[in-house]
């Protein structure tokens, strides 16, 4: 009973973290507020410039975070300079900041129980203490999840009303009452604002606990076959695609499509190293890269999105590189670079770390770590890009980070680290095996093709 009760309060303890996270990151993203102020056309309707709109902007979010005391900023507004905030709306954002703080403090002590408990369990219970905290989690989700879906169709069926009574419930007072004609801070962040906020906090709470999920099934079942790392590969591909050629503006599926190619990567090292026939496998990438080529070429989409194209280098780099020939690995990375390949020589150094370090997961982890890092950084080493560097360094979290988010990718080895290499059961219905066998190779080409038309329509 008291392992039960301790499972419970971990796996509370996660979505308290999750949900507060996300409404803390949320709630601080720069680039958001940067989105729905052109979107809204926010700084037309104050009467204000961008740059004073920013500066108050950065003014709020410190004081919202507890970082500063005061809300006093001045700017030019309609001609005259003047206070940005009147009294009302700076005793208002007195209790918003109250309760902003506090729910910080919610948070860290969630986080702080979180781990407490995992510690104690792990080392009490060692082997079965995965399954134990995996029931708590699936416990707490189940009454959380319940309760989160209700919330989730109120603000959905009637956004207003539930906005209307969010405030009540929370403020004691109807300081939030502002005037939305006259209060330049519900003129910043008027309702549309907070239902994309809203949208956005639910979007990315989904997301974390649909990952968490991922990581409770593959702890609870013995780690993650390959089948299973394929469909969750190709369903994070789709993602970051519909990101891609739809919504750019969400750098959260292009986030969540980060996922994808270390996956992808690691899969075809080891398809190349075991199956039967290497020349039909460069058979088929070399169909299925131009075949999906000319398809998207059809609906208009020219760039080279076809990451057949770098596993047709990369059989290739493998060959070169069980013959000793390291040069022309390196050449293959530079004619990746010069074409214009999906993650060009980058991704055919992926490739061949994956394959050399076969089953050495710890080598294949600081690997593929390094690597990306040093893509990442490298525009940095360009003379032009120094300027920027001071900006990007005080601004990263804000808005910057944005560039740099192929170093998430790193995050898929909550996934690879625990590969089950058993191969998983053949399907009894030959036809389904069938289909199985070649469905990403026509999924890949089609739902591309799909994607590109209708960006070309929208």
């Amino acid at each position: 009973m008291k392992n039960r009760s301790l499972a419970l309060i971990f796996g509370l303890s996660i979505w308290i973290v999750i949900l507060l996270g996300v409404i803390h990151i949320s709630s601080l993203d720069k680039a958001f507020y940067r989105e729905q102020y052109q979107k809204n056309e926010v700084a037309e309707n104050i009467g204000i410039n961008d740059v004073d709109l920013t500066k108050a902007t950065s003014v709020l979010l410190e004081y919202l975070e507890g970082k500063r005391q005061d809300l006093t900023v001045f700017a030019t507004i309609d001609g005259v300079y003047q206070e940005v905030f009147n009294t009302k709306e700076k005793d208002h954002m007195i209790d918003v900041q109250v309760l902003f703080v506090r729910t910080i403090w919610i948070r860290n002590i969630a986080l702080g129980l979180l781990l407490m408990v995992g510690a104690y369990l792990g080392f009490t219970k060692k082997k079965e203490a995965i399954e134990i905290l995996s029931k708590g989690f699936k416990e707490a989700s189940m009454v959380l999840g319940v309760v989160f879906t209700f919330i989730v169709l109120y603000a959905v069926l009637d956004f207003q009303n539930f906005w209307i009574l969010f405030h009540k419930l929370l403020f004691s007072n109807e300081l939030w009452l502002l005037n939305p004609y006259t209060d330049n801070l519900i003129l910043m962040v008027p309702l549309p604002f907070f239902f994309s906020l809203v949208s956005l906090i639910l979007f990315r709470s989904l997301m974390a606990l649909g990952l968490v999920f991922t990581l409770d099934w593959g702890l609870t079942h013995q780690g993650y076959d390959h089948r299973f790392l394929k469909w969750f590969a190709l369903i994070t591909m789709t993602i970051d695609h519909v990101g891609h050629f739809l919504f750019p503006e969400y750098i959260e599926l292009r986030v969540i499509g980060r996922l994808a190619f270390p996956i992808f990567a690691y899969l075809f090292a080891l398809t190349y190293r075991y199956t039967s026939n290497r020349k039909r496998l460069l058979i088929q990438l070399s169909v299925a890269a131009v075949l999906t080529q000319g398809l998207l070429y059809l609906t208009n989409v020219n760039e080279l999105v076809n990451i057949f194209f770098l596993f047709m280098l990369g059989w290739l780099a493998f060959d070169a590189m069980d013959k000793g020939r390291i040069w022309l690995i390196i050449v293959i990375g530079a004619l990746a670079d010069l074409l214009g390949v999906d993650y060009g020589m980058y991704g055919i150094a992926v490739l061949i770390m994956f394959y050399v370090y076969h089953e050495q997961r710890n080598k294949q982890m600081l690997g593929y770590g390094i690597i990306t890092l040093m893509f990442v950084l490298l525009p940095l080493l360009s003379p032009e890009m120094w300027p920027m560097v001071p900006s990007i360094i005080h601004d990263f979290f804000g808005f910057y980070w944005r560039y740099f988010i192929q170093a998430l990718s790193i995050l898929a080895f909550g996934l690879l680290f625990f590969y089950n290499k058993k191969k998983p059961e053949a399907y009894a219905n030959k036809q389904v095996a069938f289909v199985e066998k070649y469905f990403f190779y026509i999924y890949y080409a089609v739902h591309l093709a799909l994607l590109g038309f209708l960006r070309g329509i929208l």
